[in-house]
C-alpha cells in the first residue's frame, strides 16, 4: 500500500477491459506498511531496543546528542545517514559502508498485526456482503488473485 493509486488503477484497469467485477478489500491491518496516503501509513516506533542501537551507532561516530527517546530518535537517525553520506562522500567511509537501523511499524487506526488472521475474516466478510447485496454474485464464477494483484478478487 505504498500507493493507494496503485491498487485502484489496477481494479478499474481489470475491471474495464475483462468483464469482470474487480473487489479490492482493505482488510484489517491493510495499512501496516508505509503509505503516501496519511491515513493508510503505518508510523515508526522506536522501541527500547531500537535507541539502544541508534545510541551505539551514534557513539560510534562519535556523534554528539543529547537524551534519545521517540520523538527524536528518527530525526537522530536521518542525521546520522546524513553524516555517513558526507563521510563516504569525502572518501573517509567505504561506499559499501550501511547503517542498520531498526523500528517497528504501528498501524493507524486501531489496528495490530495478526498475520493474517484477521485480513481472511474481513476478505470472507467482504465477499459475503457481495453475495447478500448482489444475491446472482454467488452463481457467478470466481478467480481469488495474489501476489501482484494480492487481495483482488475478480467475478465473471
Amino acid at each position: 500500500n505504498a500507493n493507494i493509486y496503485f491498487l485502484d488503477s489496477y481494479r478499474n484497469y481489470i475491471a474495464k477491459n475483462f468483464d469482470v467485477v474487480a473487489v479490492h478489500v482493505f482488510y484489517h491491518c491493510f495499512c501496516q506498511r508505509r503509505s503516501d496516503v496519511e491515513k493508510y501509513s503505518a508510523y515508526k516506533y522506536f522501541q527500547e531496543e531500537d535507541i539502544e542501537n541508534i545510541k551505539n551507532l551514534l557513539n560510534q561516530f562519535h556523534f554528539s546528542y543529547g537524551e534519545i527517546n521517540n520523538d527524536n530518535a528518527l530525526f537522530l537517525a536521518n542525521s546520522l545517514v546524513k553524516h555517513v553520506e558526507n563521510l563516504k562522500m569525502q572518501n573517509k567511509l567505504d561506499h559499501n559502508f550501511k547503517l542498520n537501523f531498526t523500528s517497528t511499524f504501528i498501524p493507524p487506526n486501531g489496528d495490530y498485526q495478526n498475520y493474517g488472521i484477521m485480513a481472511a475474516i474481513d476478505h470472507i466478510n467482504a465477499l459475503k456482503d457481495l453475495v447478500k447485496r448482489f444475491p446472482k454474485f454467488a452463481d457467478l464464477p470466481k478467480i481469488y488473485g495474489g501476489g501482484l494483484m494480492e487481495d483482488t478478487y475478480l467475478y465473471s
